[in-house]
């Protein structure tokens, strides 16, 4: 598992039950699938929403139900793995997080029930774990909205004059969904009121929105080692971002548009768009929008207690807005 918890030890510690749990249930996979799961899921990132789920849930009574707690959040992370394994399937993208992808690897149509595979035993281990805390419409809700947004984002492939409120509709339930469902179960399984379970719900939903919008600028100023993908990835693959679309609306010749338009981009015309971007101040303007949902989350978070858990939230949500990596 990732380092970036030991600053925190009851986190790394709650993360490491999640991981065991993860293993036992690709441990049981059948066929040709097993090893390749075992690996992917060997290959962690920093294990947000899950992180999530946990303290959310220790803001309430979460710490006295660790196994059900473990459960859920394993089940979150099962639905991001799976959902990484059909983006890259769709993105035809070669590495993910310094190594080679699972379609890469065994093809396309194993890799896809691989990921259906992922998918189904999360909502075995929601099923396992789900009590009448847990509404399963609320889950089923945040789970559609990722699926329908990935549609959306693979038929617009090419469209680059989409606008700035659609983009962030999109990325509403590509990703900020997930992490207000991780937020949602958290709270709802550690027993806190109905006010309480929608402030960390619109909490997680604000903290995915800045961390996209933050992802989608590193797109332009990061590199292929800090980010674990190549760098212009989303251009080059024809998806309009944040960056781009504030650089577009502020390029008065039109160029941008026409260089992203002309698909597919060759390497000079790609080198190009992207310093277009940067030199119009798109990943600035886009900054600006990030922090704007930054402060959102800050103030759900303002109605808890000044507790050690609502803390180490506060910092992961300014890590996660802010970050260079």
């Amino acid at each position: 598992m990732s380092d970036f918890w030991k600053e925190f030890p009851s986190v790394y510690q709650g993360l490491s039950l999640v991981q065991r749990r993860i293993e036992d249930v690709v441990s049981s996979s059948r066929g040709f699938i097993r090893p390749y799961l075992e690996e992917l899921v060997n290959v962690q990132g920093k294990m947000l929403r899950p992180s999530c789920v946990l303290l959310t849930s220790w803001i309430g009574s979460g710490a006295d139900y660790p196994d059900l707690i473990a459960d859920l959040a394993a089940g979150v992370e099962l639905i991001h793995a799976a959902s990484l394994v059909h983006d890259d399937i769709i993105d035809e993208a070669p590495i993910r997080r310094g190594v080679p992808t699972l379609h890469s690897r065994i093809g396309n149509r194993r890799a896809v029930v691989a990921g259906d595979y992922l998918m189904a035993k999360s909502f075995s281990l929601f099923t396992k774990a789900s009590l009448e805390r847990i509404n399963s419409r609320t889950v089923a809700d945040r789970i559609g909205r990722l699926c329908e947004s990935e549609i959306d984002q693979d038929g617009e492939v090419g469209d680059f004059r989409i606008s700035r409120t659609h983009y962030l509709r999109r990325i509403g339930g590509k990703t900020a969904a997930l992490f207000s469902l991780s937020c949602y179960l958290g709270a709802a399984a550690g027993e806190l009121n109905p006010l309480q379970i929608r402030r960390l719900s619109r909490f997680g939903y604000n903290l995915g929105m800045a961390f996209q919008i933050q992802d989608d600028i590193l797109d332009y100023q990061g590199d292929d080692r800090s980010m674990g993908k190549e760098a212009g990835k989303d251009l080059r693959a024809g998806i309009a971002t944040l960056p781009f679309l504030c650089a577009r609306d502020r390029d008065p010749s039109g160029e941008l548009l026409r260089l992203a338009e002309d698909m597919p981009m060759d390497d000079e015309r790609f080198e190009r768009a992207v310093s277009l971007v940067v030199s119009l101040d798109g990943p600035d303007c886009a900054g600006s929008v990030a922090q704007r949902y930054q402060k959102r989350a800050e103030r759900e978070l303002a109605g808890f207690p000044d507790t050690a858990h609502r803390d180490v939230l506060l910092k992961l949500l300014h890590v996660l807005s802010d970050r260079r990596m």
